[in-house]
């Protein structure tokens, strides 16, 4: 993987404002992107949950350690499963021989974590 995506300018704000002027073409940058738009949504995302955990069983005797699990899930699911799932989405963009928007890459990141969560809440999995 080459530098090329910070030579050609990729930053957040083309994401976020829309700038569909640059699209991706690198296999190696869509994942890139692809994966730290997960992770930092998934941090933002679990951090949440685990500071509202901390606050809310802060006087409890073994509660207020419940954050700890929840803020380390929020950092081993994107490096597992969102760094796989970034890999499958580039690789299918790049065989299809096509070129990713920047929006894409953070849309696709937001909705790996929004995914995960959506497991994380699933009652079947407790069961298993």
């Amino acid at each position: 993987m080459n530098n090329q995506g910070l030579e050609n300018g990729y930053y957040v704000s083309d994401a976020l404002f829309g700038n569909q002027s640059k699209n991706i073409e690198d296999a190696g940058e869509m994942w890139l992107q692809v994966f730290v738009w997960n992770l930092g949504s998934s941090l933002f995302v679990y951090g949440l949950a685990s500071l509202l955990c901390f606050i809310q069983l802060q006087n409890h005797k073994y509660g207020r350690w419940y954050f700890l699990p929840i803020l380390l899930m929020g950092v081993i699911n994107p490096l597992t499963v969102g760094a796989v799932t970034s890999a499958i989405i580039a690789a299918i963009y790049s065989t299809a021989a096509s070129q990713m928007p920047m929006l894409y890459a953070m849309l696709w990141g937001f909705g790996i974590t929004l995914i995960g969560v959506g497991f994380g809440f699933l009652p079947f999995l407790a069961g298993l």
